[in-house]
């Protein structure tokens, strides 16, 4: 009796174990969360890089307010939003080493709501393929890009 007693408790030990191990990076126990009102960003060698205020050392987390994203290494990573004071989406996208990378949706700078601008980036954070302008006259700018240049531009009425 007294010995399986010890392998239920090596038993549930080594569960506890495998669970933190295992699990907790999957739901990211232990990582920062930051408002991004608290980041800042600063030049290092041509790079900008994400720094938690005060402080000198690149940020590794999640910020979420007004910017929303996860930060690796002082770098952006993965989905990005950004808001407006109104709470109005003004980008949404994707970045890779804070390179704007796939489809991005691009809102008026002021937050009015009065046009919208969507298209793709390269891997290399260039606007590559077809981008859309609708602005609020009822027109449509088409524009492709290769490479960062413009190729093809045209208006239509919508």
């Amino acid at each position: 009796m007294v010995v399986s007693r010890n392998k239920m408790n090596m038993t549930r030990k080594i569960l506890v174990l495998f669970l933190f191990l295992f699990i907790s990076p999957v739901v990211g126990l232990g990582e920062e969360i930051i408002d991004s009102s608290n980041i800042t960003e600063r030049s290092d060698g041509g790079v900008y890089l994400v720094y938690k205020k005060f402080s000198n050392k690149p940020f590794t987390g999640t910020i979420t307010g007004r910017v929303q994203s996860k930060i690796v290494n002082g770098f952006f990573e993965g989905p990005y939003l950004l808001f407006c004071d109104s709470g109005q989406i003004s980008d949404e996208g994707q970045h890779r080493r804070s390179v704007r990378v796939g489809y991005w949706i691009h809102y008026d700078i002021d937050c009015s709501g009065n046009w919208m601008m969507k298209g793709p980036y390269n891997k290399d954070g260039e606007k590559d393929g077809v981008w859309l302008l609708f602005p609020e006259d009822g027109f449509v700018f088409r524009w492709v890009y290769q490479n960062d240049s413009l190729v093809e531009s045209t208006r239509a009425k919508q």
